[in-house]
Parts: structure tokens; C-alpha cells; sequence
């Protein structure tokens, strides 16, 4: 993921509601007019809080600053919260920290304001950047991908290992049987697989310019015996 257009444009959207508060109190006098700029210029200016692992550091500071100072593949979460009251708030969180994920994306982004032009803009924009940066596993991480990943790779064993035993099934009890037992245990399966998904794969990963992700990684590990396995079995059907 691309940290820099996503902070960027976090902070366009709180500048420009900053703006237009501090227009909508052009009419105060000198003393309030400059009290409500000081006001403004401390809530609408975003202070985003970076947290890295391995050794765990915490940045605080605008897109600029902690963009500089943080390590892209050390990044697990990140933080950032705008609010005038009922008025407007703009907040955005992100982590891939294991068990502490907050959707499939890794990103919960809220917008709201009195001025639904401003949120449905930003909103747009701010999730097209999120949706653009998520790993084309995504949908690994979703309960209904990683359920349905995982009972085909559990019966894609299963199926292996009655082709190495030789067992011979008769066509009526003995195949019924086999598949209510393949769906029970590949359900089994299939939830442990589940979990263990969702903490090979991250939510997102800053990366640098060239650099191979942690999940690309494992994918290519598991792949490898899982396909395989897919060759075996296939090669299996058919020259039966």
C-alpha cells in the first residue's frame, strides 16, 4: 500500500472543512475571529500516530513528518482523528496487527458533517485510495473467502489421501458416507485454515519500492505443496 496519497488526501479533507468553518466565522470580531482561527488551525490539522513493531516506536506528526521518519515494512497501524463537535469529524484507523483487525481492507474510515457534500467527496476519495492499496488476497480474509479457501484445500487432501490408500468405495452407502464425512471434517478444517489466514496475511503492508510483501511470501510457500498436491490428484482422475 501507498501511505502518501492516502495521508495527503486526509489532510486536503481536513484543510478544506477548516476553510470553510473558519469562512462561515469571517463575521466575529478581531479577539473571537482570531480565537476561532487558533481553534480551527488545532482541530483541523491532522497528527497522525504511526505504530511499528520489532522494536515497537510510535510517530506522531503531520503526512510529511511521519512519512520521513517511519520504517514502510515495520508500520502496523495507523491513526488519525478531526472533530468539531457535531459539526464534522474525519477519523481513519488502520492496523494489521493479528486479532485486532478492523475489516477486510484493514481500514475503518468515518466521515460525517453537517455539509453532506464535503463527506460524500472525501468519502469517495478517501476509500478508493484504501480499496486501491488492499492486497489482491483480500478476499482470503473475509469469513466466507477463508472458509471456502480452506474446505477446498481440506478436501483436496482428503481426496489425496484416499488415492493413496487404494480404498475402493462402493457407488451407493460408502460414497455418502465419504462426502458427509469430507464436509464435516473439511468444515473442521476449513475454520482452523481460517484462522490461520488471517495471521499469515495482513490486512496491509507498507512496502517500499520493490519490496516483496509478508503475504506474497507465504502464498508462495503454501502454494507450492497445494498445487502439487492439485496435479496428483487431477493426474489421478484422470487416468483412472
Amino acid at each position: 500500500m501507498e501511505l502518501e496519497p492516502l495521508l495527503t488526501d486526509f489532510e486536503s479533507a481536513a484543510f478544506e472543512m477548516r476553510n470553510a468553518l473558519l469562512a462561515e466565522a469571517g463575521d466575529l470580531d478581531e479577539f473571537r475571529h482570531r480565537y476561532r482561527r487558533e481553534q480551527m488551525q488545532d482541530t483541523w490539522t491532522p497528527e497522525f500516530h504511526v505504530t511499528e513493531v520489532n522494536p515497537t516506536r510510535h510517530i506522531y506528526g503531520n503526512a510529511g513528518q511521519v512519512l520521513r521518519e517511519m520504517n514502510p515494512s515495520a508500520v502496523v497501524a495507523i491513526e488519525a482523528n478531526c472533530a468539531e463537535g457535531t459539526v464534522a469529524s474525519l477519523r481513519l484507523k488502520m492496523t494489521a496487527e493479528p486479532g485486532r483487525a478492523v475489516g477486510p481492507n484493514g481500514a475503518e474510515l468515518s466521515i460525517s458533517s453537517e455539509d453532506a457534500g464535503w463527506a460524500r467527496k472525501w468519502h469517495a476519495t478517501l476509500s478508493q485510495r484504501i480499496e486501491r492499496g488492499r492486497p489482491w488476497w483480500w478476499w482470503l480474509r473475509t469469513s466466507s473467502g477463508a472458509y471456502w479457501f480452506g474446505l477446498g484445500v481440506a478436501n483436496l487432501l482428503g481426496v489425496a489421501l484416499v488415492q493413496s490408500s487404494d480404498v475402493e468405495f462402493k457407488i451407493d452407502r460408502d460414497i455418502v458416507a465419504f462426502v458427509f464425512l469430507f464436509t464435516l471434517y473439511g468444515t473442521l478444517a476449513a475454520l482452523v485454515m481460517q484462522a490461520g489466514i488471517r495471521r499469515l496475511l495482513p490486512t496491509f503492508q507498507v512496502l517500499k519500492r520493490g519490496e516483496r510483501g509478508r503475504g506474497q511470501t507465504a502464498i508462495a510457500i503454501v502454494s507450492t505443496p497445494v498445487l502439487a498436491i492439485a496435479y496428483n490428484v487431477v493426474s489421478y482422475l484422470i487416468t483412472k
